[in-house]
């Protein structure tokens, strides 16, 4: 009975899973609204998107140099940058050390949102990867800042010259870096700050395939990491490689090196598509490719089948509320998977966010037929919970990875509160009595 309540409570939470919607942007090339829903603010070019552990994205607003926030009310904030571009590749001040909001930036171009809510930006431009740390300063992590032929491996990454173009976080806390400079990947790592190259020879190009990372020719753009800690590259814009991070391997899992729009429902290995500019990867472990210049997303599932995912291979704005692959998109050239299991995209020349999918972080009283109850939720401080159909004899808590984070015994009792202070905001699972998992959202 149990399990069955349990797949009542969540049930809600999937239907439309596949429908679009516009999460942020009114389709005005301009930068305003902040304070405001994200749907009402005017967006000049979202180039990149990502996201954190408590349902809150994260968007370079591109033509204006810009980073801006959108919480999980879909509040839009100025959240990095002064609106206007800076080159610092002289070595000038372009914020380091002070408030994010009142630093620099130059063609940003990726960044991503580690599990401790902390930003690193691909600042590259300014040939730098910065990051905004939680109380909302900025510091150069790698990067010279200086022009200059591949260097810094083995040493402090400050030292090195870079070129990034994206940027990827593991689980660790090591930083990966897309370098147009060294042509491949590069690892900064978490406990010492060294870098490395993981991937690429220097040279510019696509081979080495099934054969080491290391000793592979790389054109490097976006990039994702999946559960495990693999790396995935676009590489020159029309395929997608993957490092196994175990093996070191490097092989091609999408495109056949052609420009085209070919192969939907068929290995992905084999499809054409034109400009890939970025991709994702959910923790099922299925791929989604930007395919800007088709107008689509592209799913690639475990399978390695591809299929289109988002739009209808038309450009132009249509279809929020109705099915994904039915509406019409704008050069998509960003993905991002969200906490709740949706796809973001930065739809770019609509100048909007726009979702797939998805469940709602907005998630009241849970109570299952009177026999579980949890509140509040979203949750802050503490958590209720009250049961009428059995006692409470052990909780514990899991974050989205499985780390156990809270674990208690209790001595048959109907009611329970759990101090949550400890917690970073986020989703987690209440597991009770090592039956079934219950979610709630801490803020």
């Amino acid at each position: 009975m149990k399990r069955l309540l349990y797949l009542i409570l969540l049930a809600p939470l999937y239907l439309n899973a596949q429908n679009i919607t516009t999460v942020a942007g009114n389709g005005f090339q301009a930068t305003s609204g902040n304070g405001g829903p994200a749907t009402n603010a005017s967006i000049d070019a979202p180039i990149a998107v990502s996201t954190d552990g408590s349902g809150n994205f994260y968007l370079i607003d591109g033509a204006r140099c810009l980073i801006r926030k959108v919480n999980s009310s879909g509040i839009i904030t100025h959240f990095a940058g002064r609106a206007a571009c800076f080159s610092d590749t002289a070595g000038l001040s372009s914020g380091d050390g002070g408030p994010a909001t009142a630093a620099s930036f130059n063609m940003p171009s990726g960044m991503v949102v580690d599990a401790t809510r902390k930003v690193y930006i691909a600042d590259q431009g300014n040939r730098r990867v910065r990051m905004i740390n939680t109380a909302g300063n900025i510091v150069t992590i790698a990067g010279t800042g200086a022009i200059g032929g591949p260097a810094g491996d083995g040493g402090p990454a400050t030292n090195a010259h870079l070129l990034p173009t994206d940027v990827v976080t593991d689980a660790a806390g090591n930083l990966y870096i897309a370098d147009k400079v060294q042509n491949g990947v590069r690892r900064v790592d978490a406990a010492t700050g060294i870098i490395t190259t993981i991937a690429g020879t220097g040279a510019l190009g696509a081979s080495g395939d099934n054969g080491p990372a290391t000793a592979a020719t790389l054109d490097p753009s976006g990039m994702a990491i999946d559960t495990h800690g693999n790396i995935y590259v676009v590489n020159g814009n029309s395929v997608v490689r993957k490092i196994d991070i175990a093996s070191g391997i490097i092989t091609k899992v999408a495109g056949n090196y052609s420009i085209g729009r070919t192969g939907d429902g068929g290995p992905a290995t084999a499809a054409g598509f034109d400009h890939i500019a970025d991709i994702a990867v959910d923790t099922a472990g299925n791929m989604y490719i930007a395919d800007m210049n088709n107008n689509v997303i592209r799913k690639v599932n475990t399978a390695g089948i591809i299929s289109c995912y988002a739009g209808n291979y038309t450009a132009g704005y249509s279809g929020d509320g109705g099915p994904a692959n039915a509406a019409k998109l704008y050069n998509p050239i960003t993905v991002a998977m969200d906490v709740t299991n949706g796809l973001l995209i930065g739809d770019l020349s609509n100048h909007r966010i726009r979702k797939v999918g998805g469940f709602s972080l907005s998630v009241a009283t849970l109570s299952l037929n009177g026999a579980i109850t949890l509140f509040p939720n979203p949750a802050t401080a503490q958590l209720n919970v009250a049961s009428v159909a059995d006692k409470i004899e052990t909780a514990t808590i899991t974050d989205l990875t499985g780390r156990v984070v809270f674990s208690e015994n209790y001595i048959a009792t109907a009611q329970i509160q759990i101090n949550l202070s400890d917690l970073v905001p986020g989703i987690y699972f209440l597991r009770l009595n090592n039956l079934e998992n219950f979610k709630f959202v801490k803020q």
